[in-house]
């Protein structure tokens, strides 16, 4: 694959992801479509030109999007996420409830006699 490619392609999947990888990471998760050379020497690349940020650890390279470069939200689109995270937790804990009280009719009806079980024990 070309340079060019490779750095475009990469550039994406760390756009997409939004997290930090390793060059090793990167290849994996790629599928081995681009070599490791070209892999390392794309991210090395693309930090240079500012798109990535490197971070060493040890003997390890970490790189991740430069979170600069990403639009930033304004108040109101932070107070409408928040709304909707908070509708949603209000969502989770109401579905948990009937969810919890829907095992306890079952607990309840396994426990109980079949009609047939019933029947016999009359008998």
């Amino acid at each position: 694959m070309a340079a060019a490619a490779a750095d475009k392609k990469i550039l994406k999947y760390m756009q997409d992801q939004n997290r930090p990888y390793s060059a090793t990471d990167v290849l994996l998760n790629l599928h081995k479509e681009i070599g490791k050379t070209q892999v390392v020497k794309s991210l090395e690349g693309l930090a240079k030109a500012g798109h990535l940020v490197e971070k060493v650890y040890g003997k390890q390279k970490i790189y991740f999007v430069n979170q600069n470069t990403l639009p930033s939200l304004g108040e109101t689109e932070l107070k409408d996420l928040e709304t909707a995270i908070s509708e949603k937790t209000k969502d989770v804990t109401l579905l948990r409830e009937e969810t919890r009280n829907i095992d306890n009719q079952l607990g309840s009806l396994n426990s109980s006699l079949t009609t047939a079980q019933a029947r016999e024990r009359l008998n």
